[in-house]
């Protein structure tokens, strides 16, 4: 894609799997503890942003500059499918070690309002990885600037 980046498609998987399994799991531990409930939607929004401000931060140090609309658009657009990708996984197991879910999921809603939101999810994983990549590598770059960060190289 670029001279001194490659996507980390592990890396981001990494971050992504991670906060996709410890928010939930941490929701349900303040929820039991305190009766505090976090948002559903946190536990897909937040490690999509994380991990596409991972990979703003990864392309930054690589190419010691922030992504340009079509690099931006094609990081969007891979992180998309690997995200769409892990979330269909982590989905299938809840559904196969929890089946009352998907049949609630099925006869609540129907298949078609059920694509439509996954037609929406997709939307809205692409937009923020579009807009978190730029973000983490122009939040880089400034740090960079200020000399902040260390170099790990």
């Amino acid at each position: 894609m670029t001279e001194g980046y490659k996507i980390g498609y592990w890396r981001f998987s990494a971050w992504f799997l991670g906060l996709s399994i410890a928010i939930p799991a941490a929701s349900f531990a303040l929820k039991a503890a305190t009766g505090v409930e976090l948002g559903q939607f946190a536990g897909t929004i937040i490690p999509m942003i994380v991990a596409s401000m991972q990979e703003g931060v990864q392309f930054a140090r690589g190419t010691k500059r922030a992504p340009g609309g079509k690099e931006r658009f094609l990081m969007a657009r891979m992180l998309t499918c690997i995200a769409i990708a892990w979330t269909s996984v982590l989905v299938f197991v809840t559904v196969l070690f929890a089946p009352q879910i998907g049949a609630v999921l099925m006869s609540t809603l129907g298949p078609a309002v059920l694509m439509g939101l996954i037609l929406f999810m997709i939307a809205i994983f692409f937009f923020m990885a579009w807009m978190f990549v730029g973000m983490g590598a122009r939040n880089e770059m400034k740090l960079v600037s200020k000399n902040v960060t260390k170099d790990f190289e």
